[in-house]
């Protein structure tokens, strides 16, 4: 969650080039990441324990996993980008909300939906309950002793878990918190799209933000469509070669 992502190592590198070809074509770049407040480590708190259900430091896990794994932790890879940010500040844009929003649309939703205060009860009461269930520990463990062989095939599904729990594929689809994670920040980046002032703006979130932000969009500016949409393998076999991504046209202006 906000914005700590694991993926393949080829993957990164792509996205880095990419964006780094961005910056020279002239586009300002959008970040995703909810940030903290200055002081307030409590809202923090609030949100691995209301919305995430967890006290755990996601980072610190999805970290170790990614070195079992082969995989490697996104933030090792932007930081070629930083030169960039300190000489033009304003071609980066985190284009998302504090925990502070987050905290205060919650609350909001809770205050003004009784059938949501109601979901999130019960769901914050099964993870509680789960909480001590760690679907990455077997896989970890299941390492250690095995032939090359055996260890490659732990980690296609060490790879499937992580992908699946980064994407939120491992939760309950009407998972309450969706409304939050989900629905109130692609509302948020739609309107820093459609209030920034750059002529082109690149956007690195994750692919499930996609739909609801482009409604989103659109609701905002109906003139807004889509011209093409390209595909790239974020997960590879250690031995497998990078896929090319896969371009599809569609009718409409930019």
């Amino acid at each position: 969650m906000a914005g700590i992502l694991i993926k393949a190592e080829d993957f990164y590198k792509s996205v880095v080039f990419d964006l780094e070809k961005a910056l020279t074509d002239g586009y300002t770049l959008f970040y995703e990441g909810v940030h903290p407040m200055p002081g307030r480590p409590e809202l923090t708190e609030w949100f691995n324990k209301t919305l995430r259900g967890s006290d755990k430091d996601i980072g610190a896990d999805y970290t170790k996993m990614a070195e079992e794994c082969g995989l490697q932790f996104q933030l090792n890879y932007f930081q070629t980008l930083a030169a960039d940010m300190a000489i033009h500040p304003a071609r980066h844009v985190t284009a998302d909300v504090s925990y502070q929003e987050l905290k205060t649309e919650y609350d909001r939703l809770v205050r003004e939906d009784p059938a949501f205060s109601a979901e999130m009860a019960a769901w914050m009461a099964k993870s509680k309950k789960d909480s001590g269930a760690d679907e990455f520990t077997p896989l970890v463990h299941a390492m250690a002793g095995t032939t090359p062989g055996q260890k490659n095939l732990i980690g296609i599904v060490c790879r499937g878990v992580l992908g699946m729990a980064t994407a939120g594929a491992l939760g309950d689809e009407k998972n309450p918190t969706n409304r939050i994670i989900v629905d109130f920040r692609n509302r948020a980046l739609a309107r820093f799209v459609a209030e920034s002032k750059a002529d082109k703006i690149y956007i690195t979130y994750g692919a499930a933000h996609f739909p609801g932000f482009f409604a989103e969009l659109q609701r905002l500016d109906p003139g807004f469509s889509i011209r093409s949409i390209k595909g790239v393998r974020p997960m590879v076999l250690p031995d497998e070669p990078h896929l090319a991504p896969a371009a599809v046209s569609g009718a409409g202006a930019a």
